[in-house]
């Protein structure tokens, strides 16, 4: 109904209609409604990114849920980038300048998208930043990250949303 209408509470109902195998409700709810692996889901929050680099970081989610990779700078506290990665999927995030990162994660599952708020996981929704600091130099292109892999070594802790969204 929604979706007739125009109204961005579709993707809710679809979720809905997908857990009842309702005809091609989860196929719509995928392509819809999840933003691909390298969408940047919170530009008009941190920007449309910082690309004058040539690092790169490359994070594997081999998590059951979608996440938003935040990579933030400690000198300015600022977002460079904040990439969408789904579930079982592997992202290259290029073009990273020189500098020291932490990495802030916000997973969760079922993303909608509202024109009234920002986007947003319906189900499970928690924001993370990760123990360990990223340092690009002249020497170092390219650092990983797998999430979510069994016998990993990288540790975080919980943060608020608010923490997270805090430019």
């Amino acid at each position: 109904m929604y979706k007739k209408l125009g109204d961005d509470r579709s993707c809710s109902d679809f979720y809905i209609a997908c857990g009842f195998e309702v005809y091609d409700a989860c196929q719509i709810t995928n392509e819809e409604c999840r933003p691909l692996s390298g969408e940047l889901p919170y530009e008009d929050i941190f920007g449309p990114g910082v690309y004058k680099g040539t690092a790169s970081f490359i994070y594997t989610n081999n998590c059951a849920v979608d996440a938003v990779v935040t990579i933030k700078s400690l000198r300015t506290k600022r977002a460079i980038r904040s990439v969408y990665v789904r579930a079982g999927e592997r992202y290259d995030i290029k073009k990273i300048p020189l500098g020291r990162y932490r990495i802030e994660l916000l997973v969760g599952d079922k993303w909608v998208h509202s024109s009234t708020d920002r986007g947003r996981f319906l189900i499970d929704e928690k924001a993370s930043k990760v123990n360990d600091i990223w340092v690009y130099t002249q020497r170092t292109g390219s650092w990983s990250m797998a999430d979510c892999a069994s016998g990993g070594d990288i540790s975080s802790d919980e943060i608020s949303t608010n923490e997270y969204f805090n430019r």
